[in-house]
């Protein structure tokens, strides 16, 4: 039966270059003090076998073990069978039926078994130098601590290697990491735990590796997206705490929206497409020309209060394009004294979009700008949250009809999929 909760660890050392004996004994060593403290799950960094910064592939190929024999694998396996409890390690894996080297990531069970194998899917330059794209998918694997997720370094840069664990059920990633700079752990690791209602314990390296700097970062984030256990940069250590698996099941966001129920993965369709048959395709190719690349833009924090009105709005907008400012925009329900609006209000400012389009071209048209309007519209479907973009002509050249409403937002209707008129797709790609 699956507990509910867990003690888990992150380790945070640094692996030596090619010395597997040096490399055990560091695990050894950290398996050791984390089932001192009651640590079911003690996650390594990545490529903590081998260390990271190869030669070249054949330096690579000769130091990476396999998944049966590999004298890193059978340590951990030991020392996961011995302690009875679950031991994740990233790891420089040789497949000789693929004949392909990966950036691996193994977990262990409390028999010694392999529960878990992943492959990094998404390798950053210098991985490219040394291993194959990962073959094995986004597993989740049921334990008795609940359903696990794999993941290594880069992939958790991108958003969708966590929402597609999630969708499975996962309830802890655990990630194996040699982070190279501190925004990973200071924000893409909290933020994709929020962003999915999940645990995550990620441990990375502290220390120089040739010419490679690791600033540690291993911690533990709750499904909140708060960071309840770190160890300090610059150091070795632990971090531990437990992980309470019911706080993974709660996908609130407010009172009454869910960050999976709410999914409407109907507009997402594009996110399946081959990178060559997306509009952004070749972007990265074309180059840029300083003086024909730099624009000014402001984000207008005003909007009608007990204190201002819908003119005083309009004259910040006014003053901000006469400073030069070319795209401008306004925050949701600017023209409105309140951020939730009653069915009633959500009219009224409806009411009124027709006549603030005018006043806002008038300033687009004055100053050759561009300004994004977030309004409420009356369509046939009934009430739509709806931004309309005005172009420097003075004229609304394309709309976007909000996507995940709240549940305020509803208004008894049905939610639309938004669709780009040929004129929009030419703007955005001028």
């Amino acid at each position: 039966m699956t507990k509910r909760r867990f003690r888990a660890a992150a380790v945070q050392t640094l692996a030596r270059l090619g010395d597997y004996d040096h490399n055990i004994k560091l695990a050894m060593k950290y398996v050791e003090d984390a089932v001192r403290q009651g640590a079911e799950l003690v996650v390594f960094p990545e490529c903590m076998d081998t260390g990271y910064l190869f030669d070249s592939v054949e330096h690579c190929r000769s130091l990476a073990e396999t998944m049966t024999d590999g004298p890193f694998a059978r340590a951990l396996s030991a020392l996961s069978k011995k302690h009875s409890i679950y031991i994740a390690s990233g790891v420089t894996e040789w497949d000789p039926a693929k004949e392909k080297i990966f950036n691996s990531g193994v977990m262990f069970g409390r028999k010694g078994e392999l529960v878990a194998h992943y492959h990094k899917q998404f390798l950053a330059t210098h991985d490219q130098n040394w291993f194959s794209f990962g073959e094995r998918g986004c597993p989740v694997v049921d334990s008795d601590l609940g359903r696990i997720g794999l993941l290594i370094c880069f992939d958790g840069r991108i958003p969708e290697i966590f929402r597609s664990m999630t969708m499975q059920g996962a309830e802890v990633i655990v990630d194996m990491a040699n982070f190279f700079s501190m925004d990973q752990a200071d924000m893409w690791g909290p933020a994709r735990s929020y962003e999915n209602g999940v645990w995550l314990v990620a441990a990375t390296k502290a220390g120089y590796e040739r010419s490679i700097y690791y600033p540690g970062g291993s911690m533990i984030v709750d499904p909140k997206g708060r960071v309840i256990s770190k160890v300090p940069y610059d150091t070795h250590g632990l971090a531990v705490c437990d992980v309470d698996l019911d706080t993974a099941a709660d996908k609130s966001i407010y009172a009454a929206n869910d960050k999976i129920a709410d999914r409407r993965p109907e507009t997402y369709g594009i996110m399946a497409l081959p990178y060559a048959k997306t509009p952004v395709c070749g972007i990265a190719d074309i180059p840029l020309i300083p003086s024909k690349s730099v624009t000014k833009v402001a984000a207008i924090q005003m909007h009608m209060s007990a204190d201002s009105t819908a003119s005083d709005v309009l004259d910040m907008v006014d003053h901000t394009a006469k400073l030069g400012v070319k795209v401008l925009t306004l925050p949701e329900y600017a023209f409105s004294p309140n951020c939730i609006l009653s069915k009633d209000e959500a009219n009224a400012l409806a009411d009124q979009a027709s006549g603030l389009l005018s006043k806002l071209g008038t300033i687009a048209a004055k100053y050759e700008c561009l300004i994004a309007f977030p309004t409420v519209e009356r369509a046939a479907t009934g009430l739509l949250v709806t931004t309309y973009l005005i172009g420097p002509d003075g004229h609304k050249i394309g709309h976007y009809r909000k996507t995940h409403l709240t549940a305020e937002e509803r208004y008894g209707r049905v939610r639309e999929t938004n669709t780009l008129s040929s004129r929009r797709r030419s703007v955005a790609s001028a």
